[in-house]
């Protein structure tokens, strides 16, 4: 089976930040669903200064195991009733505030991970300021952060902050 045929290849660096970048503007809130026992992601993407909310359900499929940054991805924009039934499946939940910025975007996470800024853009980017590269480190995937308990995502966070100091 191809599970390519309808996938774009996505291959982006990822940096965590000490701090968002000058210039960062337009945030959007962004609740990632990584549903259980699946690669599946419901994604709600809020833009609040624009009054608009866009549901989407996405899959990824690494192209290499060891190459965590580059995946087969595959997006389906979903209404209403489809977000509310593909919600309502089990899932580890991520929030955070997506800053757009020159070269990518800045990802400013929520909860217990206040604190971690990441910056990603399609390979290659350069950083805006400071930082430190976590491309290919598997703790900073989003299936990952989401799925760690309170006490791993403060040590994560702190081991992050520690980086960029």
């Amino acid at each position: 089976m191809d599970l390519t045929k309808y996938a774009h290849l996505e291959d982006e660096q990822r940096f965590v930040l000490p701090s968002l970048p000058e210039g960062s503007h337009a945030p959007r809130m962004i609740a990632d669903r990584y549903v259980l026992g699946t690669r599946l992601r419901v994604r709600t993407l809020t833009d609040e200064a624009a009054d608009v909310t866009i549901a989407k359900l996405g899959h990824k499929v690494r192209r290499e195991s060891s190459h965590p940054s580059a995946v087969w991805h595959t997006t389906i924009y979903l209404d209403d009733a489809e977000h509310d039934i593909l919600g309502a499946l089990p899932a580890r939940v991520l929030a955070k505030r997506r800053w757009t910025v020159a070269g990518g975007c800045a990802d400013e996470f929520l909860g217990h991970l206040e604190g971690l800024i990441l910056f990603e853009g399609p390979r290659p980017v350069v950083a805006p300021g400071p930082a430190v590269e976590v491309t290919d480190d598997e703790r900073f995937t989003g299936g990952a952060l989401a799925g760690l308990d309170a006490d791993g995502a403060i040590a994560l966070v702190a081991e992050a902050r520690r980086l960029v100091a």
